[in-house]
C-alpha cells in the first residue's frame, strides 16, 4: 500500500527511524511491526521509501516478490534460506504467475509506505534474524534501495 504524505520528506515518524544507504536521490527505511514473531505468522515489515531529490522518482508497484529482494542473515552469519515461489520468480519467471504491475511517481520530498510480508520471500524458521530489505525502483537494472538492517526473533509456538 503506497501512501504519499504532504509534508516534505517526512511523515510523523520519520526522524526516528533508520535509513538505509542513499541511491539516486532516493532512500528506503525498514521496520518491523513487532520484534518476535512466532513461527508461521506473516512477518510485517513496513518499507518506506524517500525521494530526496528535486525529480520525480518512478517506482514499480507490483506484488512483493518481483519489487523486493531480501537478505536475512542468522546470527551464525548464515543465509537464512529461499522459498521456492522466490527461486521460481527469479530463475523462470513466466512460471511465477500472473503479477499486477503499475508505475506510480513519488514526488520530489515525499515519501510512501509499503507493507512486506518478509514469510513470502523467505522461510523463516525459529532463530534471529537481522534482515535487508532491497527495492527496485523501475527495474533491477534501473537501480535498487537497500534498507537499513533490523533484528527480527522468530520463536516456536
Amino acid at each position: 500500500m503506497m501512501t504519499e504524505y504532504d509534508s516534505p520528506g517526512q511523515t510523523p515518524a520519520s526522524k526516528d527511524r533508520n535509513w538505509g544507504l542513499p541511491t539516486k536521490g532516493a532512500i528506503i527505511s525498514a521496520h518491523p511491526e513487532k520484534q518476535t514473531f512466532v513461527v508461521g505468522e506473516p512477518v510485517r515489515i513496513l518499507v518506506t521509501v524517500r525521494n530526496d531529490s528535486a525529480r520525480p522518482l518512478p517506482l514499480l508497484s507490483t506484488d512483493g516478490i518481483t519489487t523486493y529482494r531480501l537478505i536475512a542473515i542468522q546470527p551464525n552469519g548464515t543465509l537464512a534460506q529461499k522459498s521456492e515461489r522466490l527461486l521460481r520468480a527469479e530463475s523462470t519467471p513466466s512460471q511465477a504467475g500472473l503479477v499486477t504491475r503499475s508505475m506510480t511517481t513519488l514526488a520530489p520530498n515525499t515519501e510512501a509506505t509499503e507493507s512486506l510480508d518478509a514469510t513470502e520471500l523467505v522461510q523463516l524458521p525459529a532463530g534471529e534474524y537481522q534482515i535487508v530489505v532491497i527495492r527496485k525502483t523501475v527495474s533491477w537494472e534501473d537501480g535498487f534501495l537497500f534498507s537499513n538492517p533490523i533484528r527480527i526473533h522468530v520463536v516456536k509456538p
